[in-house]
């Protein structure tokens, strides 16, 4: 957060703040109802603002305690710049008054959203991004303003964010909380020393003090909290407590921890990659990030075996990979054949390994090529088409840290990192070996938002191809409904 913004946050409380929402309602108000305005054309709509956050594993956004708003009189050809800087400012006095004057962040850490989760991304012109949610097309072609419209808009806050806030709440209710004064006097029976009586703290209430009694033991207070579980959830809780199960206790004993050094080769643009490129040091010549993590996997599970390697779920600490603030990885080596599952030397790991990141590299470049593509020449405001957002996981190398004494260069065992899909289920979408979209596999064919997928990434395969006046494409797409892994490269014989 820059020290502008900061200083305005810590400046502005919730009244203040309220009192920009109410100009901005009366602003909106007198622009819609304006000569000339956008009310003489696509109309003007409500918009319900609601701050989210997204949990790490989780498929399912969390709304910010009641930090939400709705607005009237917002036009319908809106941009999704304005429309941002619209929610930041609207949304700005309910966080105030729920983080209890936790400073704002800035405007460039957030995501806004729609309610299906898709981003908004601006147009190209900036303009009419509302336009397929509040109209519908006549027969005739007309479009024509749907009764009483709203739409719901979804302010992301990064999830760091969120947690801080709740620490700071959470902080400023154990300064509130009920507390027993340490000065008491063994005589005086019984003491009464609470700034507030809430449902969590009546046990804290009344505290007996007699010469031997608990006044003289030093005993911690729970932290204070709002919510008091019903005593069915504590039922539930105490039911499920209890020694780990055989599976998770072979996997503890099994477990392997030993030092890596990470080397993350960090995604770049297209025009990057073929203007850096230099052979030998093409993977390394730029931005890569090196640490060492300390990498956790169970051996005595059998790993996941695929063509030429096998993959083990583990985690990797500290996390490696930017903006992903997750610790589990998928862990990947080369075998020699797939009975013993022996892995392959270190060098040999290196050669097939590296090849996979690269591949990951242009990959995740070329669909770039593609947003770009589509940003550059956006479907009509009422095509009513969504652009599945997605991108290919963060990979890394992995290479075991000995010490020198030990040190034997072949033996130091080497890995590929990924960042793990937990999105449920795990689709191939298109093989290597054909073009045509797996619309009609099993897991596809009944979800129509994976059908999107499918299509969109044939669509894909064909922009890259064109674009690249056809030297090279991405194919085998496969992975979660947002994020992907494992691609392959095909390039022409030329190329």
């Amino acid at each position: 957060m820059s020290q502008r913004q900061q200083g305005v946050s810590d400046q502005i409380g919730y009244s203040n703040a309220h009192k920009m929402y109410e100009s901005l309602k009366v602003h909106m108000a007198s622009r819609a109802y304006a000569p000339g305005s956008h009310l003489s054309g696509f109309g003007a709509v409500t918009i319900k603002m609601v701050m989210v956050t997204l949990e790490v594993g989780k498929s399912k956004h969390t709304q910010v305690g009641n930090v939400l708003e709705a607005l009237d009189h917002v036009p319908v050809d809106i941009g999704a710049r304005p429309l941002k800087k619209l929610s930041f400012v609207t949304l700005f006095a309910p966080w105030k008054k729920w983080s209890r004057n936790y400073p704002y962040p800035g405007i460039d850490e957030f995501k806004i959203r729609f309610k299906t989760w898709g981003e908004i991304t601006p147009l190209v012109p900036d303009i009419n991004v509302l336009l397929k949610y509040t109209h519908s097309q006549t027969s005739s072609g007309k479009l024509k303003l749907k009764s009483a419209p709203a739409v719901d808009i979804l302010l992301e806050v990064p999830l760091e964010v969120f947690r801080a806030a709740s620490r700071h709440i959470a902080h400023l209710e154990t300064q509130e909380s009920p507390v027993v004064s340490p000065d008491v006097s063994p005589d005086v029976s019984p003491i009464r020393s609470v700034s507030h009586v809430s449902k969590r703290s009546r046990c804290a209430q009344t505290v007996e003090a007699s010469t031997g009694g608990l006044a003289d033991t030093n005993l911690p207070l729970a932290t204070a909290s709002q919510y008091f579980p019903s005593a069915a959830e504590i039922t539930r809780a105490l039911g499920l407590q209890g020694p780990p199960s055989k599976p998770t206790t072979v996997a503890m004993l099994d477990s392997v921890v030993f030092n890596v050094q990470v080397q993350v080769c960090p995604y770049v643009s297209f025009a990057e990659l073929v203007k850096n490129a230099n052979g030998d040091n093409a993977m390394w010549s730029s931005g890569v990030v090196m640490q060492q993590c300390h990498l956790t996997y169970s051996s005595g599970q059998r790993p996941m075996i695929g063509a030429s390697k096998m993959a083990h779920f583990g985690n990797c600490s500290p996390p490696p990979f930017p903006d992903v603030p997750s610790a589990a990885v998928v862990i990947k080596q080369v075998f020699v054949d797939s009975r013993s599952l022996q892995p392959e030397a270190s060098d040999k790991q290196i050669s097939d390994l590296t090849m996979e990141i690269l591949c990951a590299r242009w990959a995740n470049a070329l669909m770039g090529e593609v947003y770009d593509f589509i940003r550059s020449r956006p479907p009509p405001a009422n095509s009513g088409l969504d652009i599945p957002s997605l991108r290919y996981v963060y990979v890394a190398l992995a290479m075991e840290v000995v010490p020198n004494e030990q040190e034997n260069k072949l033996s130091r065992r080497v890995f590929l990192l990924e960042e793990r899909i937990n999105e449920k289920p795990w689709v191939k979408y298109i093989n290597n070996d054909s073009p045509t979209p797996r619309v009609n596999s099993p897991k596809i064919h009944n979800d129509p938002e994976l059908i999107h997928i499918a299509y969109f990434l044939s669509f894909c395969q064909h922009v890259q191809y064109l674009a690249t006046e056809g030297r090279t494409f991405v194919s085998d797409f496969q992975g979660g409904r947002t994020l992907l892994s494992d691609p392959q490269i095909m390039t022409t014989e030329c190329a």
